[in-house]
């Protein structure tokens, strides 16, 4: 058996569960029908980096520093790039179009068309925009045997949260959260 140096092993990164949209075109597929809502933080680290930890709901030190929750919203994707289940984890820009497009009866239930984001800037400056595939082709039998055995679990994954009723469902007054449509 051939012995390698440590300097000649590459560890490759395990890579994440998280889709991150890139710039320019993404297309998904929503593969869950109902979204994940969940609060989170954004902060500035000592290095003057982003970061996003999640709201603590009893003594939230972020909070007590007047950081301002956020709501942000999650659903499993087919991200068709790469063909792999991902997580997609948006604010309120992309969920609010998603949203609309699940109550509009020209498009319906999004788990049954592709979703195209586009993302165009950097940092405080990005922007999205999203556009609803007009072809409704159904997963395939492979796809729906990928999503089903990617294992992904929202509740576990975020540690607290809810998930919605389905989009496209009515909702009464009460089951709205307070802060759903501030900005995230």
């Amino acid at each position: 058996m051939p012995y390698k140096e440590y300097n000649e092993i590459k560890v490759e990164d395990k890579p994440s569960d998280f889709m991150k949209l890139k710039e320019g075109l993404n297309t998904v597929r929503i593969t869950t029908k109902v979204v994940f809502l969940h609060e989170t933080h954004r902060f500035q680290d000592d290095e003057g980096k982003f970061k996003i930890k999640p709201h603590a709901e009893e003594n939230c030190q972020l909070c007590l520093n007047g950081n301002e929750k956020k709501q942000r919203y999650a659903w499993i994707v087919l991200d068709r790039e790469d063909g792999k289940v991902k997580i997609l984890d948006v604010g309120w820009t992309i969920f609010k179009v998603v949203h609309d497009l699940s109550h509009d009866p020209d498009y319906g239930n999004p788990t049954e068309y592709d979703l195209k984001i586009t993302k165009t800037g950097q940092g405080l400056d990005t922007e999205y925009s999203v556009i609803a595939s007009p072809k409704r082709v159904p997963l395939t039998e492979d796809e729906e045997i990928l999503v089903a055995g990617a294992g992904l679990d929202l509740e576990k994954i975020f540690g607290g949260g809810k998930q919605s009723k389905p989009l496209g469902e009515v909702v009464s007054e009460d089951e709205i959260p307070d802060n759903l449509g501030k900005k995230s």
